[in-house]
């Protein structure tokens, strides 16, 4: 289901909000919460903090007057509140309510949370067709514009050194960015589910990141960080030597091609439905395509899974090892077929779920995989799907599923001959449509 394929996304955010919430602590030393201003504008109240030395302010909250008739078009953030310095916008639930929460909260006050597929959309926002952050602002807090479907284009101020997460999820008709020139974090999930984002600028002068084919890459190790999600055929330049988590969740990409100079594929870096084809230069050394797999040449372990539209996905013989941080490229595994090859796995390798429930999975090898680890709080083998396995090895991949607590979770049990006239009609009818 995409909901548990968003489950590893959210993981990530929150030990990316856990590594935050350290410095919002040092940050909330600098702020009187208790001094509050406010300042209409036209169609929009903005409530702030003000800071302990009473120059500056945080705009934490965006109110939007319902009932004015003529609805405002252009949102233009002020960069003084009542003469204070507007350095600082967006609401921090772990810094202003002190307090672990799943959910979060866009500078309007709508709940934004991404496992749910909130981005914190509401009606009063269709009609802001233009937004504008003031210079003056040196901090943006997580999710603080997510939600706003109708904004087609954004700068980030040039004092602001990072975004926090979420910062523009659920933006559907952005189409372009300018970052911040002093720009030194970024990460994908800033900009998820904008499908329409096509042109990213950055100033040549920033330290950190450069851009390339549409690529964000960071430049002290030449990592692609984050692919422009518009884009439909994207070309990894040559000479980026990683490719990092998510690069391309929730983007539009269809076809990639991996240079000879990739050398190591983070944590779910392929994760993306839209992706339908991939290609790797035979010149590289340390990963190769075969099949519907891209798979690691030096520990012959799964790296990429590339699922077919009907959601088939046959292992490459050359893969030994399912790791668990492998990527799932397109649409759900409805069936799986597990080469005699895999020999051994982590149990995290089996989530090949992670967009659609299995219906069936093939193991053919004579003897069941040896699992190197136990799943923290998840099945360690296939469950709810059925299970096919070769002929005189039932009882023993019963015995293999009982062990691991997996047995009683399973369809249906099935015995087949790997090989047989029957078996590659049934695999080649999936892999021809």
């Amino acid at each position: 289901m995409r909901n548990v394929w968003k489950r590893c996304l959210v993981i990530m955010l929150f030990a990316l909000l856990v590594f935050l919430t350290t410095e919002s602590t040092a940050e909330a030393a600098k702020w009187k919460y208790g001094n509050k201003i406010t300042e209409t504008r036209g169609a929009f109240t903005y409530h702030a903090y003000v800071s302990k030395d009473k120059k500056k302010c945080w705009i934490y909250y965006i109110e939007i007057d319902k009932n004015k008739k003529k609805k405002a078009k252009t949102l233009a953030i002020p960069s003084r509140i009542k003469g204070k310095k507007v350095v600082r916008i967006g609401y921090s639930w772990q810094e202003i309510d002190d307090e672990d929460c799943e959910f979060f909260s866009n500078i309007f006050g709508v709940t934004v949370e991404v496992a749910h597929e909130c981005d914190g959309y509401s009606s009063e926002l269709k009609y802001i067709k233009k937004l504008k952050i003031p210079d003056t602002v040196e901090e943006i807090q997580e999710t603080c514009f997510s939600g706003m479907d109708y904004i087609e284009s954004v700068k980030i101020p040039d004092k602001v050194k990072k975004l926090n997460g979420e910062t523009f999820y659920g933006c559907d008709r952005l189409k372009k960015v300018t970052l911040s020139k002093n720009m030194k974090e970024f990460y994908p999930i800033d900009f998820m589910d904008c499908p329409k984002l096509k042109t990213i600028k950055l100033s040549s002068k920033n330290k950190t990141y450069r851009i390339e084919n549409g690529v964000v890459i960071q430049r002290k190790d030449s990592k692609a960080v984050w692919a422009v999600p518009a884009q439909k055929n994207v070309v990894i330049p040559e000479g980026v030597k990683s490719v990092g988590a998510y690069t391309f969740y929730s983007g539009m990409a269809k076809k990639i091609h991996i240079p000879s100079t990739v050398e190591k594929m983070e944590e779910y870096a392929f994760e993306a439905q839209s992706i339908e084809n991939i290609t790797i230069s035979d010149a590289n050394p340390y990963f190769a395509l075969d099949g519907q797999t891209v798979y690691n040449k030096v520990n012959k372990s799964l790296a990429i899974a590339i699922v077919n539209k009907k959601g088939f996905l046959r292992i490459s013989n050359k893969v030994t090892r399912l790791k668990s941080k492998f990527s799932v490229a397109g649409r759900g595994v409805n069936i799986l077929v597990i080469p005699e090859s895999v020999k051994e796995a982590e149990a995290e390798g089996f989530y090949f779920d992670r967009l659609d429930s299995m219906e069936k999975v093939y193991f053919l090898g004579k003897e069941p995989i040896k699992l190197l680890n136990k799943s923290d709080g998840y099945a360690s083998l296939p469950i709810f799907t059925e299970v096919y396995v070769p002929k005189g090895t039932l009882e023993t991949y019963k015995k293999w599923y009982k062990k691991h607590d997996c047995l009683d979770y399973v369809d249906a049990w099935h015995t087949f001959t790997p090989g047989s006239v029957v078996d590659m009609k049934h695999q080649a009818r999936f892999v021809a449509e």
